[in-house]
């Protein structure tokens, strides 16, 4: 990768904005010609949301080998192609749509197409989306799909890699898309009729939602990273919703090695936050080492996430601390009861970890608290 000099960086982008990072359409909106790499990784449950969040993925295993996605351009669309199915994304103003997509077998338009981001984003924006798509497999069956989609940035903090890489100002972007999807026996002339019909009334499509006997409920989140265009990990989970009873589909993992972000290299917007994140961070290790504490700079020295590691057996505290503190941790259950004592004790700054086995323990609502120099940090677990 080449390196560049950019002596006026400081000038147009202060060292102050980098606090917290947002979404920008210059820097994080896909660019045709670029080219990114993805992997299956682990699944990883993605944790609270919230500020200070610590993601630690090192521990990941990575599961297939890793293939690439190419965006491109066809006439006003944008397309981004991957494991031979090519999806299609409109820009219309400060907003990134999708349009659908099309693969051998298969081809769906978005008649209604899904807002998926509407720029710039910050952390705790939200919006939500009507959708409605028409589509065809093969010859013989027409398809139909609509639903719902719900967008929040729901979490910001600090984040280490699969590959051990540690990035500091990460924001998470949370969709959650609700599905109602239909087949026929493809009736051609009625199908291009259906295409150029009116939109179905939103009325409609939650009426379909509420009434259908099966749905299908998606959620997924993205991290995004200063510096970076594309998000650098990514987890995926899919729910049937049948009858009221919800059963897991899919759950999959991915991360986007930054290392392999070949797009890079002509992206002078990322290159310029990323000199600048350099640049910062020196300064920063400057002020710290001179005071001898981070927190003189008036910036929290925690990071850290809840999760459940195996399911309603295991929750897992992940914490990094970025300066020495005195840190205790408890487990209450809600009627006030202590469950467990980790007592105060002085750690010096890295990553910590500790888990709380929850096997024998009843199905309900539990608090964990930390205290961390003497500030409190309180999670509900639920079981």
């Amino acid at each position: 990768m080449k390196k560049l000099a950019l002596p006026l960086i400081g000038i147009l982008f202060p060292l102050s904005v980098f606090s917290q990072f947002s979404l920008e359409s210059s820097s994080t909106l896909p660019r045709a010609n670029d080219t990114i790499v993805k992997q299956c990784v682990e699944y990883r449950d993605p944790g609270r949301s919230g500020a200070n969040v610590l993601w630690d993925f090192s521990e990941l295993e990575l599961l297939d080998d890793a293939y690439t996605i190419s965006y491109g351009q066809i006439g006003d669309s944008l397309t981004g192609t991957e494991h031979r199915t090519t999806y299609y994304y409109g820009v219309s103003g400060d907003s990134l749509f999708f349009h659908g997509y099309e693969k051998n077998t298969t081809w769906m338009k978005y008649v209604r197409p899904e807002l998926l981001l509407k720029y710039p984003v910050h952390y705790g924006d939200s919006l939500q989306s009507y959708y409605q798509g028409l589509g065809k497999y093969c010859t013989d069956l027409s398809l139909d799909v609509m639903g719902t989609t719900d967008v929040k940035a729901d979490a910001y903090g600090f984040m280490v890699l699969p590959s051990g890489d540690t990035l500091r100002h990460v924001l998470r972007v949370r969709s959650f898309k609700r599905m109602a999807e239909g087949s026929d026996i493809l009736d051609l002339r009625r199908f291009e009729r259906s295409l150029l019909s009116p939109l179905l009334p939103i009325d409609s499509i939650d009426c379909r939602l509420s009434n259908d006997t099966a749905i299908l409920e998606i959620e997924t989140f993205r991290w995004y990273a200063l510096g970076y265009r594309y998000p650098v990990f990514e987890t995926v989970r899919g729910v049937t919703v049948k009858n009221k009873e919800s059963k897991e589909f899919f759950a999959f993992s991915f991360f986007y090695s930054p290392q392999e972000h070949a797009y890079l290299s002509d992206d002078m917007v990322n290159l310029a936050l990323l000199s600048v994140e350099e640049v910062r961070s020196r300064v920063e290790k400057k002020s710290v080492s001179y005071d001898g504490n981070e927190n003189s700079l008036g910036r929290d020295i925690l990071n850290y996430n809840v999760y459940w590691e195996t399911s309603d057996e295991t929750v897992r505290l992940d914490y990094r601390l970025s300066g020495d503190a005195e840190v205790a941790v408890y487990l209450y259950d809600m009627q006030g009861r202590t469950l467990v004592v980790c007592p105060v004790k002085n750690y010096p700054d890295g990553f910590y970890s500790q888990e709380f086995d929850f096997l024998e323990m009843d199905s309900g609502q539990y608090l964990l608290l930390m205290v961390v120099n003497g500030k409190r940090y309180t999670e509900k677990i639920i079981k």
